[in-house]
């Protein structure tokens, strides 16, 4: 029986020197046929958002962060 493969949050605005392996890691993953359901989530920074209210961070709030 397949496992489930979640993915979170990988979006240009999370990625950087340190992470951009990480899209290729999940392509090689999901290119193995081996999970079921593949699942992701996206972050939206909205402009009511604690990330903005508080830490005055609008980063990821639209295209192309998200």
């Amino acid at each position: 029986m397949p496992q489930p493969l979640l993915v979170v949050d990988v979006q240009n605005g999370f990625l950087n020197s340190f992470t951009a392996h990480i899209p290729g890691r999940i392509r090689a993953l999901i290119e193995r046929d081996g999970y079921a359901p593949i699942l992701f989530t996206q972050f939206v920074n909205t402009p009511d958002s604690p990330y903005q209210k508080f830490l005055h961070w609008s980063e990821c709030a639209d295209a192309p962060e998200t």
